[in-house]
């Protein structure tokens, strides 16, 4: 079986900026294998919104950021996470107490648990 297989595309441009990603599954993702990707997170007051800063310890798919109660919208959501590379998604308009406060961070791997 194929079910903890994945390919990662990165393009990148002339400068060396990466332009595009795209991640696809070898297996649907009910059948896939995915580990425990212990998800961290950290958000930092940027101007008027919010840096949030990804960092997982295995590969995690299908990973989004909420909130409970906060009005917030994020410059990325659905994403992946690969081992040990930071991600950061931009918050808009909130303070980063209140984020910090209020965020939840999800993957595939953590329903059903």
């Amino acid at each position: 079986p194929e079910d903890d297989l994945v390919c990662v595309l990165r393009l990148w441009d002339e400068a060396g900026r990466l332009v595009s990603e795209n991640c696809e599954l070898f297996s649907q993702p009910k059948f896939m294998a995915f580990a425990e990707p212990a998800i961290v997170w950290d958000v930092a007051q940027a101007g008027a919104d919010c840096r949030v800063t990804l960092r997982a310890g295995a590969f995690a798919w299908g990973v989004w950021l909420d909130t409970r109660t906060l009005d917030c919208r994020f410059g990325d959501n659905g994403f992946f996470l690969l081992p040990n590379e930071e991600k950061v998604v931009l918050a808009y308009g909130v303070d980063a107490e209140a984020l910090r406060a209020d965020l939840t961070v999800t993957s595939i791997a953590e329903l059903g648990r």
